[in-house]
């Protein structure tokens, strides 16, 4: 089991936007995790609790930012980056 923290805040459309709130996006709209049945199970658990992940979603989602399925718009990854550092150096319990 993987616990997430990310004392990095930012905010979007005037709306306070923390880490949690970045995995819930990012499972939504990348299609990395619509590869595969596996895929899709891991975006369902991570979206609903998304601040503890198991360690083969975490696979998932590391894979998944790692090669994302469309390439990262430069501002908004910008913004990002300690969010996805934080689940990137995330070591497990």
């Amino acid at each position: 089991m993987f616990k997430l923290q990310c004392d990095h805040e930012t905010t979007i459309d005037s709306k306070p936007f923390a880490l949690s709130d970045y995995l819930r996006v990012f499972v939504r709209t990348d299609a990395a995790f619509a590869r595969n049945i596996d895929g899709l199970m891991a975006a369902v658990r991570i979206d609903n609790r998304p601040l503890e992940i198991e360690s083969s979603d975490m696979r998932i989602l590391r894979a998944a930012l790692e090669s994302p399925s469309s390439g990262y718009v430069l501002q908004p990854a910008l913004a990002a980056v300690p969010f996805v550092r934080a689940v990137l150096d995330a070591k497990e319990e």
